[in-house]
């Protein structure tokens, strides 16, 4: 689950830095995203995306009565998900 970002603490942190990057492993929403491009950052997004064939032989390989169908499924509407939640249009 994705806690609360608290924003004034990031800021505070990144202004003390000539170059600031942030790692996270889990993005629930790009809508605090939103927040920092507000601010007088020059912020650039990189946003890795693990390739889902790859996923897909982590789960299988984790839960094995998983049938190739319902493993297909999954995967569809993981990818059909993050289009749908991180697509923004190129500037």
């Amino acid at each position: 689950m994705c806690g609360p970002l608290n924003l004034d603490m990031v800021d505070l942190a990144c202004r003390k830095k000539t170059m600031t990057a942030i790692k996270t492993i889990r993005i629930c929403s790009l809508k605090w995203i939103d927040n920092l491009f507000g601010k007088d950052f020059d912020l650039k997004v990189i946003h890795l995306i693990r390739d889902p064939r790859a996923i897909a032989r982590s789960r299988k390989s984790i839960h094995k009565d998983l049938s190739d169908d319902e493993l297909a499924k999954n995967i569809t509407n993981m990818c059909k998900n993050q289009f749908e939640r991180f697509w923004v249009p190129l500037i």
